[in-house]
């Protein structure tokens, strides 16, 4: 049914390759558009279509790249994709479904903290981060994972590239900030502010999309002290 869900994609270029911009650029659009179709299909999405779905935006990916006289590598992209109902009755939790390949990832605000649900974890056995990657789109997308959750009336979740998602797990002042200022909606140009935040070494391209659940802007302020 037509509004059922909101379709969700995040995608970072590597800074190795000369177009990965338009790598991500196309990565963001074909998810969203094979997502949406697939969605015309059944009732609810399903972990099984991860496969389908990160092979067809590969394949989408170096058909752009061919087109303009480039190779994959000159193109490569992460990307993580979540389909989320929108109609969520009071104390009824909704499947959600998300998808990703590579360092973007999601986070759940819990208990007054930021806490990774989804993407690739960046911290090795010292505990230090890596900006190595495994596998990249168009190349691995036999590598991308998925997984279902439940969605309840209330939760806030953000779906990031490094660029935040480093700043929530290695800055525990930034994670705490972003848990007061993000319980609810903040206007348009602090949520810019708060994602443009100074630290050194942390300076990955930052995008963030926030999605607060089944909730008025007032009733989330009004859990988490500012």
């Amino acid at each position: 049914m037509t509004g059922d869900y909101l379709v969700i994609a995040v995608a970072d270029g590597l800074s190795s390759s000369s177009r990965s911009d338009l790598g991500a650029t196309v990565a963001v659009g074909s998810a969203v558009t094979a997502a949406v179709e697939m969605l015309r299909t059944v009732s609810r999405p399903d972990p099984q279509w991860v496969p389908k779905l990160f092979s067809m935006v590969a394949q989408r990916i170096r058909e752009e790249a061919a087109a303009r006289g480039l190779s994959g590598s000159d193109v490569c992209t992460v990307l993580i994709v979540a389909i989320l109902p929108t109609r969520l009755p009071e104390n009824e939790p909704q499947p959600g479904w998300v998808g990703w390949l590579g360092d973007v990832s999601l986070w759940e605000l819990r208990e007054g903290r930021w806490r990774q649900a989804a993407g690739n974890r960046k911290q090795d056995e010292s505990g230090m981060a890596s900006n190595s990657l495994d596998a990249v789109l168009p190349h691995d997308p036999g590598a991308a994972l998925g997984a279902r959750f439940q969605l309840e009336p209330g939760d806030v979740l953000t779906f990031v590239t490094d660029g935040v998602g480093d700043g929530l797990a290695g800055l525990p002042e930034f994670n705490d900030l972003l848990a007061r200022q993000w319980a609810g909606p903040p206007p348009i140009a602090d949520f810019i502010n708060h994602i443009g935040y100074d630290a050194e070494q942390f300076t990955d391209d930052r995008t963030a999309v926030t999605v607060w659940a089944g909730t008025t802007r007032s009733e989330a302020r009004s859990r988490w002290p500012r």
